[in-house]
């Protein structure tokens, strides 16, 4: 029998922790180490999209990033131009943009206008066969931002071509960081060594980090 094993301690989950928690300094200095993390995939924690279940997805730091709204490290990971915006993975096949879509997080607006920018494809669609439009979760505490994800990523079939109010943002304001995901539903992800973010720790202490 096959058994997966997860390194806890290894430079590229530290990397997908450092996204997570839109730690870009610490980031930079782990690319310094090793350029070539940028596109790798690891594995992560996180919910299934309209389950509390928490499952093991493979994801890359693009996908993080965009799950938590980490906005710092976001720009950054795009600023490599060797970066895949599209690239899919997981048993979900999910890309950043359905990440973005589904995390639920202050900053999902702002991340989603990034990857767009990118040239993130609206009608990309996951092993479902759901869009990023299908998987929208809006932060419980903003509710108007549910509608303001939906007018972003809708997709016009007859025209081939994305709405018109791609240009929408957030409040600057607003913090980006790790702690904006929601603990809504759709909860919050996990990194592979079982440690919460910190507002995960404080809220989700009870949840199981590994599920059957």
């Amino acid at each position: 029998m096959n058994h997966l094993t997860v390194h806890t301690e290894d430079p590229f989950s530290s990397l997908l922790e450092l996204a997570s928690n839109n730690d870009v300094e610490g980031f930079k200095q782990v690319l310094d180490r090793d350029a070539s993390s940028i596109n790798e995939v690891g594995l992560w924690y996180e919910r299934q999209n309209g389950s509390k279940k928490v499952v093991l997805e493979h994801r890359t730091p693009l996908m993080v990033a965009a799950t938590y709204g980490s906005i710092s490290v976001l720009k950054l990971i795009l600023s490599f131009p060797e970066v895949d915006v599209n690239l899919s993975c997981g048993t979900d096949k999910s890309t950043a943009l359905h990440c973005a879509a589904s995390g639920g997080s202050l900053n999902a607006v702002d991340a989603v206008n990034l990857l767009l920018s990118a040239g993130a494809d609206l009608n990309s669609r996951d092993a479902n066969g759901n869009r990023p439009f299908d998987v929208i979760v809006g932060p419980p505490k903003q509710p108007g931002m549910q509608t303001t994800l939906e007018e972003l990523l809708s997709y016009n079939s007859s025209e081939g071509s994305v709405s018109d109010s791609i240009a929408i943002s957030v409040n600057s304001s607003s913090p980006d960081s790790a702690a904006q995901l929601s603990s809504s539903e759709n909860g919050l992800p996990y990194s592979p060594s079982g440690s919460p973010s910190s507002l995960a720790a404080s809220k989700f202490t009870d949840m199981p980090h590994i599920c059957n």
